[in-house]
């Protein structure tokens, strides 16, 4: 809850189970104290299109008991390399507007 650069935490979630309470639990922590963060969902390599899409619903109705929106989440699995691009794409562009954002304020300091 402390460390500056501390930007976003990716919440690993295994896409194959019902909402756990410790996870449901922790996510409601990071929302208290302000730490962003995302959703992974994993293991979408051994659902059915289907069966990914009920597990995902089931989700967003237990998070919506609490929460007013559910929060952005990626889908992936470590097997098919599905989500892989998007999630790296997503650090990376991260990486870029904080290193922007950095020499931003550099510049205005040193100004």
């Amino acid at each position: 809850t402390e460390r500056e650069n501390l930007h976003l935490l990716f919440v690993l979630v295994d896409s194959r189970h019902a909402p756990q309470r410790i996870d449901v639990d922790f996510m409601s922590f990071l929302g208290e104290n302000g730490i962003p963060f995302m959703i992974i969902f994993t293991k979408v390599d051994k659902l059915s299109k289907t069966q990914l899409a009920a597990n995902l619903e089931v989700y967003e109705q237990e998070i919506l008991k609490t929460w007013e929106e559910m929060p952005k989440y990626f889908v992936s699995s470590s097997e098919t390399s599905v989500g892989k691009t998007e999630i790296l794409d997503f650090i990376g562009n991260c990486i870029k507007e904080n290193t922007k954002s950095k020499k931003e304020n550099l510049k205005e300091k040193k100004e």
